[in-house]
C-alpha cells in the first residue's frame, strides 16, 4: 500500500518499511544511533540538542556538520561501503539548509526515519534525492565501534 510521502521520492526504487511510524525521534536522531527522542536545534531548549554545536544557525547544513563531527564523524569522498566504517550523508535544499540525513547500513544500502513517518532502508543516497529532502551532499564517516563482549 503507497504511503503518504512515497510519492515526494521519484527516485525511490525498492525500499523496506523497518519500523512502525512514531513522532519519538527524527532523522537525526536515527542517524546518530538514537530512537528515544526528538533531536532538534529549534526552538531552543525544546528538543534534545547539544548546547554547543552551531549555535545561532538555524537549520544551516554547517550546523548539522558540526553536530555528527561532535559524534565522532569526519567528512569523507562518498558513500562506497567500507567494513570498518559507519556513514552517514547529510541532505539540503538548494539554499544550503538541512533537510535530512541517513545511515549506511553494513550490506550498503541506507536507512532513514521518513519525518514522523516509518523508518525504511532504501538503495543509494540519491533515492531520497529531490525536492523534499534536497540532494545528499555531504558523506561523512567513523570508525565502527568495536563489538562489545
Amino acid at each position: 500500500m503507497p504511503t503518504a510521502w512515497e510519492a515526494d521520492f521519484p527516485q525511490l526504487g525498492t525500499w523496506t518499511q523497518t519500523s512502525v511510524a512514531t513522532k519519538t525521534y527524527n532523522c537525526v536522531a536515527y542517524a546518530a544511533g538514537d530512537d528515544s527522542k526528538w533531536w532538534d536545534p529549534l526552538p531552543p531548549g525544546h528538543y534534545h540538542w547539544p548546547e554547543k554545536i552551531g549555535e545561532n544557525q538555524g537549520y544551516r547544513l554547517e550546523r548539522f556538520v558540526a553536530l555528527y563531527q561532535w559524534l565522532g564523524y569526519k567528512p569523507c569522498a562518498n558513500g562506497t561501503l567500507e567494513k570498518a566504517k559507519e556513514k552517514i550523508v547529510l541532505y539540503a535544499n538548494e539554499y544550503g539548509g538541512f533537510e535530512h540525513v541517513a545511515r549506511q547500513l553494513p550490506d550498503g544500502k541506507w536507512t532513514s526515519k521518513m519525518d514522523i513517518d516509518e523508518d525504511i532502508t532504501h538503495d543509494t543516497p540519491q533515492s531520497l534525492g529531490g525536492a523534499r529532502y534536497g540532494e545528499p551532499v555531504k558523506f561523512m564517516e567513523r570508525p565502527k565501534k568495536a563489538a562489545r563482549k
